[in-house]
């Protein structure tokens, strides 16, 4: 991925230069003038957080993030694959692939083929022995990396193997960060997010998460508490999502209610999430600290309710709404369609309106009529 537009960019540039930090988000006319339309396109689906926090590491090979022996066999299959040739030109795919190793090298000092680039070279024996197995490869014996993964599978504990199979991945990338010269952990650092992956992962396969439901119809909150309904319209003709929230009250009357534009961003899970965190936002200034939020995405609602067990590119956004809760006492809760109505109709009435918009004491014509409907 690489710049091709109209702006002068230095050769030292970072991921910083692109966004709009003041908005904690991406600055969407640079990315598109800096990028081809596909690339932007990409860019502009992952998430930021208005807080900026620190980079972090995640799994990206699971859709939480989270580190699972299945999965990480499934990689390893892939990166074998890679050195096994297709059947109509074994020996032709094997050159190939070699001429390929020969160019990129950690070492350079000699031909490197995956066992050497992932055993054998003497950088990465270092490596091994710092790593959370203390492994010292120099005295396994194997012709290949097949060969490599079957001994240590016959020889290692289950969780012994989830550290192996997981400091193969993190040896792997770093490997291609040096090729490719991207940025790189300290090698004191290099293993440091592994337990904690593994754990959080653990975590999550083991818990059921409880999913609250309101029934049919949407139901008032308790008394001295304010009950705020957000959902997303996706419009991938315009490139854009809608975030809606309307905030009530426990009579049932609109408090306040808005819309804001998601400029680039098509990718729902971030979408809704983001609508959480809109929906706490227009009713901050609002004294009220007793809070319900309801949301019909399912996925969202599991994430809000068990926060921290996850570790992918939704989790910052999870953080984001979780820090907006402070100081105030918040329960998110899934629901059906069937009680986010006015919330659904909003959003879709935000795409015509296209702009920001917070109103009080009601909603906009047509979707008020929806209020008096469901409120009865």
């Amino acid at each position: 991925m690489r710049p091709i537009g109209a702006l002068s960019l230095s050769d030292d540039c970072m991921v910083s230069t692109f966004i709009d930090e003041a908005n904690g988000c991406w600055d969407v006319e640079k990315v598109r003038r800096t990028f081809s339309e596909n690339d932007a396109h990409n860019i502009l689906q992952l998430p930021i957080s208005n807080r900026l926090p620190p980079d972090k590491l995640y799994w990206p090979h699971d859709k939480k993030g989270m580190f699972t022996v299945r999965s990480s066999y499934y990689v390893a299959d892939k990166m074998l694959r890679r050195d096994v040739a297709g059947p109509s030109n074994i020996q032709g795919s094997s050159d190939y692939w070699n001429k390929i190793w020969s160019l990129l090298q950690r070492c350079k000092t000699e031909e490197e083929t995956t066992l050497h680039c992932l055993k054998e070279c003497e950088v990465v024996r270092g490596l091994w022995l710092v790593s959370p197995l203390n492994l010292r490869t120099v005295g396994i014996r194997c012709d290949s990396i097949p060969d490599w993964i079957a001994t240590m599978s016959s020889s290692l504990k289950q969780e012994e193997l989830q550290l192996f199979v997981m400091s193969l991945w993190v040896i792997w990338t770093d490997r291609n960060n040096i090729v490719f010269e991207n940025h790189r952990s300290p090698t004191p650092f290099l293993f440091n997010g592994i337990q904690s992956m593994i754990a959080t992962g653990n975590a999550l396969k083991n818990r059921e998460v409880p999913i609250e439901s309101c029934g049919q119809v949407w139901i008032p909150p308790p008394p001295l508490w304010c009950k705020i309904n957000s959902d997303v319209a996706v419009s991938a003709e315009k490139k854009l999502s809608i975030l809606s929230a309307v905030c009530r009250d426990s009579s049932g009357i609109v408090i306040r209610s808005g819309v804001s534009v998601l400029n680039g961003c098509v990718n729902a899970e971030v979408a809704e999430i983001k609508a959480v965190s809109f929906g706490l936002q227009i009713a901050s200034d609002l004294q009220i600290d007793k809070i319900v939020c309801e949301m019909d995405a399912l996925n969202v609602a599991n994430r809000l309710q068990s926060p921290g067990e996850a570790d992918d590119y939704l989790q910052v956004m999870v953080e984001d709404c979780r820090a907006a809760c402070m100081g105030r006492e918040v329960r998110f809760q899934y629901v059906k369609r069937s009680c986010n109505q006015v919330a659904h109709a909003l959003a879709k009435w935000g795409i015509f309106f296209g702009r920001d918009c917070v109103i009080d004491g009601n909603v906009p014509y047509p979707v008020n009529e929806l209020v008096t409907v469901f409120n009865h």
